[in-house]
């Protein structure tokens, strides 16, 4: 049996989603005990940037239900984006990483627990995150999961699913279900 007086280094992915909020609250009213170091880890995905951009270069020109494709003649390697629209985006994804950021710092303080928050930026956010808890030495994972059908989970992945299958540590998936 494991050590109950062993500090336990705690790895929360966090998106600012109910799901992940859900998953913030359960660790902290069931499992957390007052020697856990706790990490929430934000990853801003960056492969909107990347899908966005290689959309308007293949003549993707509007976001509409119905965007209108225009004839290219570059290879499909040749992506060329707009530097200063990449920018741009990765600007307001920061921004948007550190509004969140706030919001992770007060439910720290709230909480009362021993935390802080790690920030990354990958087009990979399962990957992400199962690197960052490694490095951190983390020996748990706590992360929300959004319930998708099996179907949807083969076509879209999940992260959720990622960090299950690729963590070396034990995992705990906390499902919120939404009151009606």
């Amino acid at each position: 049996m494991a050590d109950a007086s062993k500090n336990r280094r705690v790895v929360i992915a966090m998106d600012g989603s109910d799901h992940a909020n859900y998953a913030f609250g359960y660790f902290v009213e069931n499992i957390h005990r007052p020697s856990d170091e706790v990490i929430l880890i934000y990853c801003a995905d960056i492969s909107i940037v990347v899908q966005s951009q290689r959309l308007q270069y293949w003549g993707f020109t509007s976001f509409s239900s119905k965007p209108q494709r225009v004839r290219c003649r570059c290879p499909k390697y040749a992506l060329r984006a707009d530097k200063g629209k990449i920018e741009k985006m990765i600007s307001d994804q920061q921004k948007s990483m550190e509004d969140i950021t706030e919001d992770l710092n007060l439910k720290i303080q709230k909480s009362g627990i021993n935390g802080r928050i790690t920030r990354v930026m990958d087009n990979d956010i399962g990957h992400a995150i199962v690197k960052q808890a490694e490095k951190e030495g983390a020996s748990l994972i706590v992360t929300g999961t959004r319930g998708r059908s099996k179907l949807r989970r083969t076509f879209l992945g999940g992260v959720s699913e990622y960090i299950v299958n690729h963590a070396s540590m034990p995992v705990l998936t906390c499902r919120y279900v939404p009151q009606k």
